[in-house]
């Protein structure tokens, strides 16, 4: 890794980078506004608009770019239209060109902040900016050429980078402490189609997706537990394919009351569009479904 240098984009590094990408998919990747294949007219009003374009090269040959764009004086700004080629993806590059952006973000912008976007289907990206200290905070939806919908999520970063952390996959399983576990068994069973299972020693819980719910007798809890574990304190958003319409007449025809809904909410991926009722422990129940528009 030694061999590579930064050097400030000139005229004739684009056509260079005009040809980092491969693919349709991997331009979008890189510049969600870009028509294939990338034109060198593109990149050149990118370095008009943008702020302190680089590449990465060895032994002269362009193996990566980025850029900075809506910088705020002394605030924050934005890293953008990422990419390394194909030949060197895979060796830890990537994250030498964020780690030089983010610098130059800091020393020449002096940004405190930098944000960044990445699409869900780039899990390598994602991963890689999560092991750097950024953070999601938000999402939205962008169509492909082919009128697909992409999920666009946005995150940020404190500077100076961090070293790389640990980070969590997915959430494997929750508690909760309930007053009667037959009780919540056959409302979670019936009314949302989770799946009873018994395991240890003799222990309860309800399975769903790739995802389960252990239950925790209130008058006699597992331990280790919650510092003040407590019937109803729980507040969990789940996610269904089932429209919405037919999951409310479901759990109306099961006396279950609706107590607002659907509305809009904002999701860890996507919008979402949600409805809120209770469990018999008077825990709070979201059930969404992901916004298709």
């Amino acid at each position: 890794m030694s061999n590579y240098r930064f050097l400030p984009c000139h005229s004739d590094h684009i056509p260079a980078v005009c040809r980092l990408p491969e693919s349709p998919q991997t331009l979008m990747d890189m510049a969600p506004h870009a028509q294939w294949p990338l034109s060198e007219s593109f990149m050149h009003q990118i370095a008009l608009e943008r702020q302190c374009p680089t590449v990465m090269v060895e032994d002269d040959q362009v193996m990566g770019y980025a850029n900075l764009y809506n910088v705020q004086e002394g605030e924050s700004a934005y890293l953008g239209n990422v990419i390394l080629g194909s030949q060197v993806r895979g060796k830890g590059l990537a994250k030498l060109l964020v780690q030089y952006m983010a610098r130059l973000a800091q020393e020449k912008c002096g940004a405190g902040f930098l944000n960044l976007s990445v699409f869900t289907h780039n899990d390598a990206a994602f991963k890689l900016y999560l092991g750097l200290g950024f953070t999601p905070w938000g999402s939205d939806i962008r169509k492909r050429a082919d009128g697909k919908p992409r999920i666009l999520i946005h995150l940020q970063a404190s500077l100076p980078l961090l070293a790389p952390t640990p980070t969590m996959m997915s959430l494997d399983h929750l508690v909760l402490t309930v007053a009667d576990l037959d009780r919540t068994v056959d409302f979670y069973h019936k009314a949302l189609g989770m799946h009873p299972i018994t395991f240890g020693a003799e222990r309860r819980a309800l399975r769903f997706g790739r995802q389960k719910i252990n239950l925790h007798l209130s008058s006699a809890p597992f331990t280790p537990h919650a510092y003040a574990p407590t019937p109803g304190g729980a507040d969990i958003c789940l996610l269904t394919d089932t429209p919405l319409p037919a999951m409310q007449t479901h759990l109306q025809k099961l006396g279950i009351t609706i107590e607002q809904g659907p509305i809009p909410r904002t999701g860890a991926h996507a919008p979402l569009c949600s409805i809120y009722f209770r469990d018999p422990d008077q825990n709070l129940v979201e059930v969404a479904n992901v916004c298709k528009d």
